[in-house]
This record gives C-alpha cells, structure tokens and sequence, in this order.
C-alpha cells in the first residue's frame, strides 16, 4: 500500500508540506479533499486510501516525467538513448498530465513552451544542443505585432484598426527595401 499510516510519503517529503498541499486542492467532485490532515489519520479506508493515491500518485508521476525532462534537456551533448529518455520522459508526463485537470488545477495544457517540448529531440538532431534556445522572439514580436499595433488604435474596433496598421507598416518596410536596394 502507498500510504501504510503516511510515513513513507510524509517522511519523503515532511508531513506539514503535504497537508498544506491537501488543503490548497480546490473544491472539486470527482475527489474527496482532506481539509484537516492526510498524514495525521489513524485508519484509512480503502475508498479513502484510493482518493489520497489518486491526487498525490498522479502529480509525483506526471511532474517526475516534466522535472525529468527538463534535467534532461539541459545535458551538454545528447546521444540516441538520451533523446528517446527525452521522448519517454515527456510522454510520461502527457500520460499522466490529466490529473491536472481533474484537481482543477490546470484548465488545458494548450501553453506554447508546453508544445515546443514536443520538437526538442528534433531540433536537437537538427541543431545539437538547446543551451540558446529560448521564446524571446516571439515575444518580441507579440510586442511589435500586438501591442504596438493596439496602442495605436483609438480602442474601438481594435482588430480592423491593428490589421490597417500592419498592412501600412508592411508597405513602408517594401518601401525601404526597395529604396536601399
């Protein structure tokens, strides 16, 4: 059993830690939350016992599959074991991400550094390692294409507004070329 009275899990990670954590879960139906304390009970039922393991089982396996992942990303030089232990590592975690969502936690995993994970043992064959990988780009651009373009506006039909502006700072960007060519 995963929880013989609570002292392999509380002992791991301290007791007063995984009571704080029970208590944060929010209000959900699908499991039982345990307000007061886990690793105080005396005597767990077996519903209970399948509630607790549900929670804890569930996030120590999908975040062992994310940290993994992520230590392993980090190595100087890849061979082909590393990058499969990449691609398992990371479908462990989209295996077992559910849980997330079931604890309310997480709505969706629909996040852009979640699905650039899915490509790192491509670019990694393609460009060796990811020591200067990184999203700065795309925000930069989320600035110049977005922002900027919002703060122009009078805030009234945004979206026609931002699109006249783009197309306006396309043309004088051909503009240029053209004059410098």
């Amino acid at each position: 059993m995963l929880l013989d009275s609570g002292k392999p899990i509380s002992s791991a990670c301290g007791a007063a830690k995984i009571d704080a954590h029970c208590r944060c879960l929010p209000p959900n139906h699908n499991i039982h939350l345990f307000r007061k304390s886990i690793t105080s009970l005396s005597c767990i039922s077996s519903a209970e016992h399948a509630q607790i393991c549900c929670f804890l089982l569930g996030i120590m396996i999908a975040m062992q599959g994310l940290f993994d992942f992520l230590y392993l990303v980090q190595y100087p030089c890849h061979s082909s074991e590393t990058l499969q232990l990449l691609d398992d590592m990371l479908n462990l975690f989209h295996d077992n991400k559910d849980i997330f969502i079931k604890l309310g936690i997480q709505n969706n995993f629909n996040l852009p550094k979640l699905y650039t994970m899915c490509y790192y043992t491509f670019m990694i064959m393609m460009l060796d390692t990811t020591d200067n990988y990184n999203t700065e780009y795309t925000e930069q651009l989320h600035i110049d294409y977005a922002k900027d373009a919002y703060h122009t506006t009078n805030h009234k039909d945004e979206f026609l507004q931002m699109t006249c502006w783009l197309k306006q700072k396309e043309k004088i960007l051909h503009y240029e070329k053209y004059i410098n060519w």
